[in-house]
């Protein structure tokens, strides 16, 4: 009688081994389509970013002919950029010699507008 229950017992294992084997591939097999129909869905999506792209480059080569043309900057060699910048922002705040002649508004404390502009 043991060996009886012993081997229902394998058989029915096996068969549980079996089934959950089979369950393991379709669940696979789905996940795989999943996979495979989400790729599909995003080569579509790459494909139109992509046409949209070339036709926004096109645009922007057509709009660029509309525009003036001015000529390249030219850095000299052995010139940092930004130093340039930074002189170039100084010479302009250099030659700023009155600011009340920049700026119409004179914020006056009394003035309905100061707690508003004051910041």
């Amino acid at each position: 009688m043991a060996d009886d229950d012993i081997t229902r017992r394998k058989a029915t294992d096996d068969v549980a081994a079996s089934i959950q084997q089979g369950i393991d591939a379709m669940i696979t097999s789905s996940q795989a389509a999943d996979v495979r129909a989400r790729v599909h869905a995003i080569q579509q999506l790459l494909e139109e970013e992509q046409a949209s792209a070339a036709i926004l480059e096109a645009k922007a080569a057509a709009a660029s002919l509309l525009l003036p043309s001015s000529p390249p900057t030219v850095v000299p060699p052995g010139i940092d950029t930004e130093a340039s910048i930074i002189a170039t922002l100084h010479t302009q705040a250099c030659g700023v010699q009155n600011i009340r002649s920049l700026v119409p508004i004179t914020l006056d404390p009394s003035s309905a507008g100061y707690a508003r502009l004051h910041d």
